[in-house]
């Protein structure tokens, strides 16, 4: 995979991670891709400001089951947890790249989550995002499908994909080589999500990205998304049982607020990969 780790230069990838529980998977996959292209994982901890503000009304207290007393919850109490937590974080950060043989980082914003986020995405190669609130749900459901190994059970059972949305070879190429490195490290599918307005359109993408591809071992199956809407994106991730979908920042599919319904929809993390920009 050197050809393609040297055409895409992705020398970061980020994962977001905030006070919620729901960062396990979207850890794991910024690892696997990390060390598919031994680029560097960094961890971005985000001190939710909203969570910060709940300290200054007056009704908020915290209730300690030992004695089930109450007691006040001030904002150095709550800095104290957030401290706590982040470097919670940073233990599983370290110990997850000491076992892929990766280098790491990290480090402690504080803000509004969403803004925050948006702004990683300008400033590393990859961010690795999971939506809040369906990991606990998805591991319920059907915990080995997505733990992100290469699990013989699971592939018998449902082939998984690693799904990549394209739509332009010149802007998007380095989502779609990205997600052939991550396929190649967990050996299964590269499901290629074509977004395109005509048949004929369709048909000249998925000859750009035979090219780039050609090189793969990997199964490769294309797909059109027929209506280009975010309700199509999220049935194709479901029906191909994607482990992961990997988008480009500036596809239309998941800028602004579509980004979070994406998130709240998908079953799976997201991955924003940075347009690359000429010199870097």
């Amino acid at each position: 995979m050197s050809e393609l780790t040297a055409e895409t230069i992705i020398r970061r990838v980020a994962v977001a991670l905030d006070a919620s529980a729901q960062n396990s998977q979207a850890l794991q996959a910024a690892a696997e891709l990390a060390a598919s292209l031994q680029a560097e994982l960094e961890g971005i901890f985000i001190e939710d400001i909203n969570l910060i503000r709940l300290t200054e009304l007056p009704f908020i207290r915290e209730i300690r089951p030992a004695s089930m007393t109450e007691e006040p919850f001030n904002i150095q109490r709550m800095e104290q947890e957030l401290r706590s937590l982040a470097r919670q974080q940073q233990q599983k950060l370290e110990l997850v790249a000491r076992e892929k043989g990766i280098s790491c980082s990290f480090s402690i914003r504080r803000g509004h989550i969403r803004a925050e986020m948006m702004e990683v995405v300008t400033e590393v190669d990859v961010l690795t995002l999971c939506g809040p609130g369906r990991v606990s749900e998805i591991f319920s459901r059907q915990p080995a499908a997505f733990t992100l190994r290469a699990d013989t059970t699971a592939r018998q059972q449902a082939r998984s994909a690693v799904s990549v949305v394209f739509g332009n070879a010149r802007n998007e190429k380095r989502a779609l080589m990205a997600a052939a490195s991550l396929a190649k490290r967990l050996d299964t599918n590269i499901n290629v999500l074509i977004t395109a307005g005509s048949d004929a359109e369709t048909d000249e993408l998925q000859r750009e990205a035979e090219t780039i591809l050609e090189s793969q071992t990997q199964p490769v199956n294309y797909s059109r998304l027929i209506g280009n809407q975010l309700s199509d994106l999220v049935l194709a991730t479901i029906s191909s049982n994607s482990q992961v979908l990997l988008v480009n920042s500036n596809n239309t599919l998941i800028t602004g607020e579509q980004l979070w319904h994406c998130l709240e929809q998908v079953s799976c993390p997201v991955l924003i990969v940075r347009e690359q920009i000429a010199g870097n």
